[in-house]
């Protein structure tokens, strides 16, 4: 047997409690009619706003700062951020101040200015709708209001307030510090600019290549000059030891009248054709190597000459009388001749060195005037491009303050504020379903409260249902018999 109560049995409570059950489904819907006739009508006035990407929603770099590492907003963080400026308690005190609360709410003017005012904002929150459009970037603003001029009024007011409010809110006022900064590197700028003409006039360093190309092409003559005295220093050493050595080996007396070999030569001849050899010898060593061929036929030539010498100094080469040597005194004058000729050069090789350390001196100056003067053009040249960017920075401050005062922003009103025809408050149809509704549930109600507190068994499939067990007769209603 079904423990749920059957139809038979639902319609049979249904008619035992007909007047209940159609009380319950006329009165709530007379009630919510009659409601909605009654209770006072609210209109509402809309608006729509398109946010666009704009420069105020652009991260602005400050000065030695990389741009592209500045963080960015998405558009839905942008959205959501004018969203909060509608929504915010300044916007709505503002507002309520240039509509006035009195004109608003007419109940609060005889309350205190600050309290009047801080009732009248959250009613105004209460009242006002911010709705953004999903997948847009279009938000939804809406006011509500029982007096239909009001709401267009205020609305107006709100969305001007909230425009300007949105240029102020995201004006970036750079005009002046920017202006301080370019005046302070203007003049950083001028004083380095200072500082470097005084060293150049100090230093003499202005034209740093040319200087430095002429120095080394001066110092290379003087090197060179240097060399070649050099050379010539030390082949007039050898000469001068040469006569040295040979005028301690020639003997004060020698042959006046003597007869010599017809096929040799006089020793005096000799003594200089060796000289030459070795002195052309000293010129070879500075363009051959020493085992050159050329080399090796000079020094055989300086081996015979020398052999020869020695032959015509021998005393066996000649048969004469003896008396001074003639040849001694051409050797003194030949040495007294090359000792003079060696002073000097030892005076110029010490004269060129000096003009060498003159010119490695001014060298080594003029290579750290170059490095002075090229840090203090390198702070000019990094104070020219903060200067550069400062000036472009201020035109951009410019253009966004004209920007800002002719009140240009990413905020448009792309549906000014509209009255809706109809009140969105109260709507006669809803009131009347709901109505109905609440009806059917009460009746329902009604219908199983019968069926599980009742305490009377109206079918057979009921007393069944109660009792659990089958029902073998059910007997009519037996009106009793009248009395006789």
């Amino acid at each position: 047997m079904s423990t749920l109560p059957s139809v038979r049995e639902l319609l049979a409570a249904v008619f035992r409690n007909v007047r209940w059950i159609a009380l319950a489904l006329i009165a709530p819907p007379v009630i919510a009619v009659i409601l909605a006739f009654a209770l006072p009508k609210v209109y509402q006035a809309d608006a729509k706003l398109l946010i666009k990407p704009g420069r105020e929603f652009m991260p602005a770099a400050s000065m030695g700062q990389n741009e592209f590492a500045l963080p960015s907003s998405s558009m839905a963080e942008i959205v959501k951020s004018e969203v909060e400026i509608l929504n915010s308690k300044d916007l709505a005190e503002s507002t309520l101040k240039a509509v006035t609360v009195a004109n608003l709410y007419p109940d609060l003017a005889g309350a205190p200015a600050d309290v009047a005012l801080e009732r009248a904002v959250t009613r105004f929150e209460s009242q006002l709708r911010v709705d953004p459009i999903d997948l847009s970037t279009v938000v939804n603003v809406g006011f509500r209001s029982e007096n239909p001029a009001t709401a267009t009024q205020v609305l107006t007011a709100l969305l001007a307030d909230f425009q300007a409010r949105h240029v102020n809110v995201y004006s970036t006022g750079q005009i002046q510090p920017i202006q301080e900064q370019i005046a302070a590197k203007q003049k950083d700028l001028e004083g380095l600019d200072a500082q470097r003409i005084a060293y150049q006039n100090q230093t003499g360093a202005f034209s740093i290549p040319e200087q430095r190309a002429s120095l080394i092409t001066q110092r290379a003559a003087v090197q060179t000059l240097l060399h070649d005295a050099e050379i010539k220093e030390s082949a007039l050493e050898q000469q001068v030891a040469f006569l040295k050595k040979s005028k301690a080996n020639t003997p004060k007396m020698a042959a006046l009248e003597s007869e010599t070999d017809p096929t040799s030569q006089t020793s005096s001849e000799a003594l200089q054709q060796l000289m030459a050899l070795r002195q052309k010898e000293q010129e070879m060593l500075e363009r051959y190597q020493p085992t050159a061929p050329a080399m090796v036929q000079i020094r055989a030539q300086i081996a015979q000459a020398e052999q020869f010498v020695k032959q015509a100094q021998s005393p066996s080469s000649t048969k004469t009388r003896t008396g001074a040597n003639p040849l001694l005194a051409s050797i003194d004058q030949q040495l007294l001749t090359a000792q003079s000729e060696l002073t000097p050069i030892t005076s110029q090789i010490e004269g060129y060195k000096s003009q060498i350390a003159a010119f490695d001196g001014q060298l080594k100056q003029l290579q750290e005037s170059e490095l002075e003067v090229n840090n203090l053009e390198r702070q000019i040249q990094s104070l020219t491009a903060d200067l550069q960017t400062l000036r472009t920075n201020l035109e951009q401050a410019r253009l966004a303050e004209n920007m800002d005062q002719a009140k240009v922003s990413s905020v448009s009103i792309i549906d000014a504020p509209r009255l809706e025809p109809r009140p969105v408050f109260p709507k006669k149809t809803f009131f009347g379903l709901a109505g109905i509704a609440v009806g059917l549930v009460i009746a329902g109600l009604i219908a199983l409260m019968s069926l599980s507190f009742g305490n009377t068994i109206i079918t057979v499939e009921g007393a069944e249902r109660i009792f659990s067990v089958p029902v073998v007769a059910a007997l009519p209603d037996l009106k009793p018999l009248p009395a006789k």
